[in-house]
């Protein structure tokens, strides 16, 4: 029963991802953004207005699932969507999940990583809606350059082919011990992650902000 589940689960994702992420090539760029952020370094609460609270895990993280699942837990009920964890091969239903980088086709199609930054990833790991990845697609990277991985990222998503509707808003941030999170998605599911990060890790560096547009 649990193969099967899983073997499901698969399915609905490798299907979601084929069909709502992107077409074409993503590593062109977006003549229409002319207004940078990356480098603009910004603190999370400074930026929400938050200032931590209860849900405070300003220490380094430990992990990169461990950052999503972080954020994830800061949702109630009324929140959170139906998410999808992991890759196309290990998906984890409604919780983060790590991404193998040996998944190229994944980091590259779903994701949005630029090839020439894959080498330079030591660790991901995504949470991605599991009915349209661009409603919300999330994911935390381990890099050795986090303001030139976010500035990749940024040429990568904002240059992008989108088909299934358009994300509106791209958002990169440095959470502290080498880590980045890369979202992007539809104001109503990005709005809350945004909060949520900011109440887990206070300190976060925001590196990007931007709206995506056609």
């Amino acid at each position: 029963m649990n193969k099967l589940l899983s073997l499901a689960l698969a399915l609905v994702m490798v299907l979601s991802m084929a069909a709502c992420t992107s077409a074409g090539d993503n590593n062109g760029t977006n003549d229409g953004q002319n207004q940078s952020n990356t480098g603009n370094s910004n603190d999370m609460n400074q930026d929400t207005g938050n200032n931590g609270g209860s849900g405070d895990q300003s220490q380094a993280p430990a992990g990169a699932v461990e950052v999503l699942q972080n954020i994830w837990a800061l949702y109630g009920d009324d929140e959170k969507f139906f998410a999808m964890g992991g890759d196309s091969s290990n998906p984890v239903d409604n919780a983060p999940g790590a991404v193998d980088l040996k998944n190229t086709e994944f980091l590259t199609h779903s994701l949005l990583v630029p090839a020439a930054e894959q080498a330079n990833i030591t660790e991901a790991a995504a949470l991605i809606h599991a009915m349209n990845a661009n409603t919300f697609t999330g994911a935390v990277y381990k890099v050795s350059n986090a303001k030139a991985f976010a500035a990749a990222m940024k040429t990568a998503v904002l240059g992008n082919q989108w088909i299934c509707g358009f994300p509106e808003t791209l958002l990169i941030a440095s959470v502290g011990n080498g880590y980045v999170v890369a979202v992007y998605g539809v104001n109503d599911a990005i709005d809350p992650f945004k909060t949520h990060m900011a109440t887990a890790y206070p300190a976060a560096e925001l590196l990007v902000n931007e709206a995506i547009t056609g």
